[in-house]
């Protein structure tokens, strides 16, 4: 089994729990105060569902968007943004809360007068609304915590945080009920929310927490949140507009005496959120996969995530075709007359189960891959736009059961219409993922439960790929790289079941990175790469080789003292931008802020700090060529329109010029050499020692935790 799939199947149940438990939420106060209050709570409470999606809609908006985007840095091996995303997202929280709650309480009699309901369900309405005020407040920071603590991998904080969300609210919530009426409901409801906060906050305690809240707000990137959660959030805001919209339309055509029935069908729409449980467990993966451009893993991980989504789908619809009085009985309906109504209105409804699960999984994706047009159009298509042409026609046509069958086929018609203007635009190559082949047939997946056996089958296969790819003279130093992380992570872990993956990408040069789900354990200090602990796992990533455009602003932001010296002493803007970009990219294969750099009596330059970790460095006019090694190494790259005929004819070939170039500049006398791909228009060639490690190294790794 894939690492991602494992790491997947691992987070569904929690987070379809984490679903069940925002439906239980929604549904809570609806089903207590139906029971013990009577119908007309029911239909009070009923009338406020736009104002819980909207504030749910606000949730979302800060917190799916944070998660995304906190996902995405840690996938781009980017700490210091990822605290920035996190602390944004806090006091985004905090300012659209308190605007929320100051905009609820002085527009309480306007929202109601819009109704016309009766005045008995109004009334109800208004006391519950009174006792619910500070949860627009309470309700955005729960969700937003339980958004970010799950982003970080604490799953056990994610289970109390629920469970004290839920289960304080559903025994105050009816303790409360039996003594204030409706009233207790919405205090309940605030109390639970509040347990929650506090359960929550428990992480930041936690060894391995990476959420640091710093004084950080940008108004640029509480756009760039908003734009990465709309689509998913816009659910919310959707369904506030389309339960409101159903409500006026039932009081209207049918009257107030059917809204226990639409009471009815709204916790069924509400239920298609557990749907939604199959793509939060995607999303921290698919977050980190698309910051690592990982296509092949990220393809991997929606292969799973479809065949989950047709499955529960699928249940989904027999269980509430077959069962539909245990909805009906739920919500509380007592009504001889209705009851029939209702069942057969929840039959009706269950058919569009087996779409919604998609609805879900792929707005979301959209999402993560930053196709935020397409995600905010399917968010439109499938939660408004199809409701809102069809339920009217329904209703007005075929009567009540009309109005049911437009909400039961409108998924299937959002479904079925987007999929095919997605088949038509991107073609069948790219259809439904939008994912590069060309970039997926370049990268390569190991994944296997850790033992020394596997070590030796991990090792040939990072050699072979390396030779399938140009990269073979790299083999040797790979083989023993991947030996060495893995007998480092046996040693710490020692007796332990892990999981383990190694996944190399060719795209931009080599990159190497190896996964494990043991204890936290940062090889890359060691090792010259970089080391994040991501959703409870560790990454630990090394590149050996990278090329990179000129002029990159992010690698040329940080270029240390050395190079924008040595850019400084350029006539032209072009040789400066190269010896810039050259030298921010070292560092950032590195993760050296600003290395020492001696040189040596040949001229080469080495770390000062680290004389085990060995570099060299090639540019032409465009692009730059950087090669890291625990050995002596050179590197040469060259435009292909470059050398004059004559020089041509002397040297035999490019080929065979870039290769003595790399040999000269690694400085052995034994180094292997071989040409490797570049970008287009180029060639390259790379040259290696064919002695073993340095002794340092291996001593270096073999080390101690102590």
């Amino acid at each position: 089994m894939d690492f991602g799939v494992k790491k997947f199947k691992d987070l569904l149940f929690v987070a379809t729990c984490g679903m069940a438990a925002e439906f239980l939420l929604a549904l809570a106060d609806t089903v207590i105060a139906g029971h013990l209050v009577g119908e007309r709570a029911l239909s009070g409470i009923n009338l406020l569902q736009p104002i819980f999606n909207f504030v749910q809609f606000t949730a979302a908006l800060i917190g799916t968007g944070s998660a995304i985007r906190f996902s995405l840095e840690l996938g781009r091996f980017d700490r210091k943004r990822a605290t920035e995303i996190f602390s944004q997202g806090f006091w985004s929280v905090l300012v659209f809360g308190g605007a929320l709650l100051i905009a609820f309480v002085f527009g309480r009699e306007t929202f109601l007068g819009f109704y016309a309901a009766s005045s008995e369900v109004a009334e109800c309405a208004r006391a519950y609304w009174i006792w619910y005020a500070p949860c627009t407040l309470l309700l955005p920071m729960t969700l937003y915590l339980i958004a970010l603590v799950y982003a970080d991998g604490d799953m056990r904080s994610c289970a109390f945080g629920y469970a004290s969300l839920i289960g304080g609210n559903i025994v105050a919530s009816y303790f409360l009920c039996r003594r204030m009426g409706v009233a207790g409901c919405a205090l309940g409801t605030v109390l639970g929310n509040l347990f929650a906060v506090i359960s929550l906050s428990s992480h930041f305690l936690r060894k391995a927490n990476t959420l640091k809240l710093v004084r950080y707000f940008r108004l640029s990137d509480l756009w760039i949140i908003a734009k990465s959660s709309f689509a998913d959030a816009s659910v919310s805001l959707c369904w506030s507009l389309l339960f409101l919209l159903l409500a006026k339309l039932v009081i209207v055509e049918f009257g107030s005496v059917m809204l226990p029935v639409l009471s009815v069908v709204l916790a069924g729409v509400n239920l298609t959120l557990l749907f939604n449980g199959v793509s939060a467990a995607a999303q921290p993966l698919v977050g980190i996969y698309a910051g690592e451009c990982n296509a092949r893993s990220v393809r991997k991980v929606m292969n799973a995530a479809m065949l989950v989504a047709i499955a529960e789908g699928a249940l989904a619809a027999i269980v509430f075709a077959v069962y539909p009085s245990f909805a009906v009985s739920l919500v509380g309906i007592e009504d001889v007359a209705l009851v029939p109504i209702a069942e057969k209105a929840v039959r009706i409804l269950a058919m569009g189960f087996i779409a919604a699960p998609f609805v879900f999984l792929f707005n979301s994706y959209y999402l993560f891959v930053e196709h935020y047009r397409l995600a905010c159009s399917l968010t439109f298509v499938a939660d408004i736009v199809v409701y809102v042409l069809m339920c009217p026609v329904g209703a007005h046509c075929f009567g009540i059961d009309g109005l049911w069958i437009s909400l039961g086929i409108a998924p299937i018609v959002a479904v079925a219409g987007f999929s095919l203007f997605v088949l038509i635009k991107f073609g069948r190559e790219k259809f439904p993922l939008l994912l590069p082949r060309s970039r997926e047939k370049k990268q390569c997946l190991y994944s296997f439960r850790l033992c020394v056996g596997e070590v030796d089958k991990a090792c040939k296969f990072v050699r072979d790929c390396l030779k399938d790819n140009g990269y073979g003279v790299l083999g040797g130093e790979a083989m023993e790289l991947t030996r060495l992380v893995f007998s480092r992570i046996i040693k710490v872990n020692r007796g332990k079941r892990l999981y383990c993956e190694v996944a190399l990408d060719f795209n931009d040069g080599v990159k190497v990175v190896f996964r494990d789900d043991g204890e936290v354990l940062d090889l890359a200090a060691d090792l010259g790469g970089r080391h994040f602990v991501t959703m409870g796992y560790n990454r630990n990533l090394f590149e050996l080789l990278r090329y990179a455009e000129a002029g990159d602003e992010a690698l040329v932001a940080k270029a240390p003292s050395h190079w924008r010296k040595k850019a400084a002493e350029k006539r032209f803007e072009k040789d400066r931008l190269l010896e810039l970009t050259a030298g921010g990219l070292l560092c950032d294969m590195t993760s050296l802020v600003e290395p020492e750099i001696a040189v040596d009596e040949k001229g080469k330059p080495y770390f000062k700090d680290r004389p085990d970790l060995k570099f060299n460095l090639s540019h032409s006019e465009r692009w730059v060529m950087v090669v890291l090694s625990r050995k002596e190494v050179g590197c040469d790259i060259e435009k292909i329109a470059d050398l004059e005929p004559e020089v041509l004819r002397e040297i035999g070939s490019i080929a065979e010029w870039t290769k003595k170039e790399a040999a000269y500049k690694s400085g052995s006398s034994s180094a292997l050499c071989s040409v490797v791909p570049a970008p287009e228009g180029y060639h390259a060639a790379l040259a290696i020692a064919s002695k073993p490690f340095e002794a340092h190294w291996i001593l270096t790794c073999g080390s101690s935790d102590a």
